[in-house]
């Protein structure tokens, strides 16, 4: 009897051991199958908030590129297109003046300075859109030049330039122009600074820019819905349409840094 007790006793042991055993790997089973699963929605909503900003990058630049085309062509009707049909009006006279040759010199004058007037604006337009530095020259002395003119006694800007002699390509240049263009206006007109340093520099596989100043600095974090907000916005957008990545980094009393790094291979 004391012996079939001592078996039972062990193959109760035996049966608790394996229940603890089957528990324990039932429980590891359900926590790896959650850890898992965990992990795939967490995979799928960061994919899905990465198709998300992609999708508001993209929105960002085309309703920028449209509200620059709305603008063009509003400055091309009010502008060009009144100044030609100005001189469109007076050639129309000039039969009537033949017989007066002052009258038909001083109209013929008149056309004369209206179609330059034209022809301006038509630089100035073309110039917004591509700028003559980057139309006659490169990037890199585009820039030199943007600095130069942008440079006062009040105004320290330097310029650090490594490695952009060779081809860059031509949506690059554009939108790098721009972005160090509009970080220098804005700069100037919002921070208080006396002193920007920019570089630019070229490695075999991208180009990384930082622009830095020391003025006043802000919260980026608070100007997301105000105009500023919105440009911020878009610089970050057409980057980001170049597979690049911008970031900012401000705070009140600290100055402004802004990084930036375009994937040129």
């Amino acid at each position: 009897m004391k012996k079939d007790s001592e078996i039972l006793q062990q193959k109760s042991k035996i049966f608790k051991r394996n229940v603890a055993i089957s528990s324990l790997a039932a429980l590891l089973l359900f926590g790896f199958v959650f850890y898992r699963n965990r992990q795939h929605r967490q995979k799928v909503q960061h994919q899905k908030a990465i198709l998300h900003q992609q999708d508001l990058a993209t929105k960002a630049v085309i309703t920028a590129e449209d509200n620059e085309r709305k603008r063009m062509a509003t400055h091309l009707h009010d502008g060009v297109g009144q100044l030609l049909m100005a001189a469109n009006m007076n050639v129309s006279v000039l039969n009537e003046y033949k017989d007066n040759p002052e009258n038909f010199k001083n109209i013929t004058q008149k056309i004369a300075n209206i179609l330059s007037d034209a022809i301006a604006d038509v630089r100035t337009l073309s110039h917004q859109m591509m700028p003559n530095m980057l139309i006659k020259n490169s990037l890199a002395n585009a820039l030199r030049d943007l600095i130069e003119k942008t440079s006062t006694p009040k105004l320290a800007v330097n310029l650090q330039i490594e490695g952009l002699d060779t081809e860059v390509d031509q949506n690059i240049q554009v939108t790098l122009y721009r972005i160090i263009q509009e970080c220098i206006n804005n700069t100037v007109k919002h921070s208080g600074a006396d002193k920007i340093d920019i570089s630019v520099i070229q490695s075999d596989k991208k180009i990384t820019t930082e622009i830095k100043d020391n003025g006043k600095g802000f919260n980026p974090l608070k100007i997301t819905e105000n105009k500023d907000g919105i440009g911020l916005q878009n610089m970050k957008a057409r980057i980001e349409m170049l597979k690049g990545k911008m970031r900012i980094d401000s705070a009140a009393d600290r100055g402004t840094q802004v990084f930036i790094e375009i994937p040129i291979v």
